[in-house]
């Protein structure tokens, strides 16, 4: 997928899949990846009466914004002027409702110590971060005028340094790794069948049947890495600081988006700088691998989930098959000489 031929990870997934857009790892071409339809489960209207029950009762309209990928996004405004950008968090295996509000819990508190951290607000009503609205929960953050960076920031590198070294609040959940080390043996498995519930099947099939052996080496890799985790030297991560959350306010850079903020390896950020030029001093290469192929792995199970099942040919499922296909391809990254 490509966004002006800049190299970057995705994270797309309909519904309950995985779901994070993950800049930084990859040395091939990415997509711009916006999530183009809207929910059919959740209005507008379902979602402006939430958002006037549980943050401004004076919204007078709520808009579609066709961006991000893997949640669906709406503007919240009062006479035309936007006052809050919402967010619906869609079910996924990576996250429960008690994980997101952990999330965007531990986001407000970080951002009481940083002030390059944009969090979201909790609920007037409650005091809660997200609510529960159809399939998934909602949330929201002020309205923030400003530019996404074309290419990333120089700024990243000294926030993550900061946020690395932020006290961790107690709410704070810790990274494990979520890739399934059976996918070599389900895809030999569903490669073996057509996979005709859906008219992009065979499209995904055939990009899958011969990289099965590859699949399989990256698992067994992934695996081997994860003795490289040490528990005691996990720190705040954002997780996804790539510049599709980096947010360009005058001379000041802000990281939006915490929903995936987790105490972890460094390296889970760091990675994130390697398309700037910037290879951070105290990345681990082995954990740099570990994490792209953490991110490489779930997002072959997700495509190929998303795509050997029933779907329809919208711009999601065409953005799938890119994202499945890249993925596939792209070269490693390794920080090795």
């Amino acid at each position: 997928m490509t966004r002006d031929g800049e190299p970057a990870l995705r994270g797309i997934t309909p519904g309950w899949m995985s779901c994070a857009v993950w800049s930084g790892l990859s040395t091939g071409p990415c997509h711009d990846v916006v999530m183009i339809e809207a929910p059919c489960e959740v209005s507008d209207a379902d979602v402006l009466d939430a958002v006037r029950r549980h943050w401004r009762g004076d919204v007078t309209a709520v808009t579609y914004l066709p961006v991000g990928f893997g949640a669906h996004h709406w503007r919240a405004e009062t006479e035309s002027e936007p006052q809050l950008f919402v967010t619906l968090d869609l079910p996924l295996p990576r996250h429960t409702p008690a994980s997101l509000e952990a999330a965007y819990a531990s986001a407000a508190e970080i951002a009481q110590v940083l002030d390059f951290v944009w969090p979201s607000v909790a609920s007037d009503a409650d005091g809660t971060f997200t609510v529960a609205c159809g399939p998934g929960h909602l949330s929201a953050t002020r309205w923030l005028e400003g530019t996404r960076p074309r290419t990333g920031t120089t700024a990243l590198a000294p926030l993550l340094d900061r946020l690395h070294d932020c006290p961790a609040p107690a709410t704070i959940s810790r990274w494990v790794s979520t890739v399934d080390h059976h996918l070599p043996d389900q895809l030999d498995l569903l490669v073996d069948q057509p996979w005709e519930a859906g008219p992009l099947g065979e499209q995904a099939r055939a990009l899958v049947s011969p990289r099965l052996a590859d699949v399989r080496d990256w698992s067994e890799e992934h695996a081997g890495h994860l003795g490289a985790v040490d528990p005691d030297d996990f720190v705040i991560t954002h997780g996804e600081p790539g510049e599709h959350n980096q947010w360009v306010v005058g001379d000041r850079t802000f990281l939006l988006d915490w929903e995936s903020v987790l105490l972890a390896p460094a390296e889970r950020d760091l990675a994130a700088l390697l398309h700037t030029g910037v290879a951070s001093e105290r990345a681990d290469p082995d954990l740099i691998r570990l994490f792209d192929l953490e991110w490489r792995l779930a997002e072959v199970q997700n495509y190929t989930t998303w795509l050997a099942g029933p779907h329809e040919v919208d711009e999601d499922a065409r953005i799938a098959l890119g994202g499945l296909r890249d993925e596939l391809t792209r070269p490693p990254v390794d920080l090795r000489p």
